[in-house]
């Protein structure tokens, strides 16, 4: 679905009349501006399929600090990001995050480790605003790593742009705002609309989580 038929669904529930642009009115811009606000929440409540990525890191000897971005779009220096898991290709040894301030006290060692990374630390942004991934121990040679990733949705600026998450609920997400816009919350029509927004969401993420085995167990440590 796209930001303009997500707006006019949007308007289809407030009564008001749909658009052929969102530069048509000030009023269909607002909506356009409540459903980039639903993308982004909705993008953040799960690790949806479509939002997954991976980021490939090439390793060089006695290097540990590299750039971190998707080598197209979106650009990472302009979204949010979250890492599912990290592991080199061909071993499938797994990467775990550490702390920075371990990472400073291994790097500043008199005779740092070198090695296969085990570890690794986000730290700082590049010249580009691309963030900066440092490894430990420092790399000996050529590796790929694969760092899995889930990339919060950009803002829709276009008409046609795509929404990426599930559509019936950003559209719901979007219609409560703007009945809170209109001072209507806490009316009747505002709670309904809490409860079907809540409904779709969790109807949604149980959907994709059966295309996931695995990512709703917890297990004790």
């Amino acid at each position: 679905m796209t930001l303009l038929e997500a707006v006019n669904k949007v308007l289809q529930k407030l009564r008001e009349q749909p658009v052929n642009s969102l530069s048509e009115s000030k009023y269909a811009q607002l909506i356009g501006s409540f459903v980039n606000d639903s993308v982004r929440t909705v993008s953040n409540s799960w690790n949806w399929l479509n939002l997954r990525q991976t980021v490939i890191v090439l390793t060089v000897a006695d290097v540990w600090n590299y750039e971190f971005n998707t080598g197209g779009e979106p650009s990472l220096a302009k979204v949010k990001f979250r890492v599912q898991d990290v592991f080199a290709q061909g071993t499938g040894r797994v990467l775990r995050q550490a702390n920075q301030a371990a990472m400073n006290r291994w790097f500043n060692l008199d005779n740092p480790s070198k090695g296969q990374p085990v570890y690794y630390s986000f730290n700082g942004l590049s010249n580009d605003n691309d963030p900066l991934v440092d490894l430990w121990p420092i790399p000996t040679g050529e590796e790929q790593l694969n760092f899995n990733i889930v990339i919060t949705q950009d803002n829709l600026t276009s008409d046609g742009d795509i929404i990426l998450v599930p559509a019936d609920v950003v559209i719901l997400g979007a219609y409560l705002r703007a009945l809170g816009e209109r001072g209507e919350d806490g009316s009747v029509a505002y709670e309904r609309a809490v409860s079907e927004y809540d409904s779709a969401l969790g109807t949604a993420i149980s959907q994709e989580a059966e295309l996931a085995p695995g990512e709703t167990d917890f297990y004790a440590v």
